[in-house]
């Protein structure tokens, strides 16, 4: 009840009863749809402003310092724990002019997710998330492309990514 309660303050603080509302929604009634590609070669031009690598605790702070209400101590804390122990499931960022603009993770081969789970030499692309500030300038693009080419330069055949009902934006950006 506590960490409930915590959530809906914290909810309420940050973004206001729409936000809080927008979260009981999706905690009631969520609805996602998987989609499953084949890789391949990718060969697509993108600005030289972007970067992307392996995300580390400086990469992290530094998120979290640039763009705090945008990360919560929750979320942090999800991240930080993915890095530092070495977690099969891989955050990454996006750079853009060599501020992190951007989070996005990559599951290899199991995950806990019922849709998507088994399947063999697939990656699952998940829990992206672009920084106000660095929207419009394609950095979630260009993490879906640097996570596709990643994967099939290790080997990975397929890849894959739940996306929820009404998130125009995401399934906008996959179907590129």
């Amino acid at each position: 009840k506590k960490f409930f309660m915590n959530r809906v303050a914290n909810k309420l603080s940050n973004g206001g009863f729409y936000e809080l509302l927008k979260s009981l929604v999706r905690y009631i009634h969520i609805t996602e749809f998987v989609y499953l590609i084949k890789l391949k070669p990718l060969d697509i031009e993108f600005s030289k402003l972007l970067s992307f690598s392996k995300m580390t605790i400086s990469n992290l702070d530094e998120a979290k310092k640039n763009n705090g209400n945008e990360i919560d101590s929750r979320k942090y804390k999800i991240i930080y724990d993915r890095i530092i122990n070495d977690s099969s499931d891989i955050p990454y960022v996006v750079c853009y002019e060599d501020n992190v603009a951007g989070y996005f993770h990559i599951a290899l081969e199991t995950n806990y997710d019922i849709c998507v789970d088994n399947i063999k030499n697939n990656i699952h692309l998940f829990d992206d998330y672009t920084f106000k500030k660095y929207r419009g300038k394609g950095v979630h693009k260009f993490s879906i492309y640097s996570r596709l080419k990643y994967g099939f330069s290790e080997g990975y055949t397929t890849a894959t990514v739940n996306i929820l009902k009404n998130n125009y934006f995401s399934e906008k950006a996959y179907k590129r």
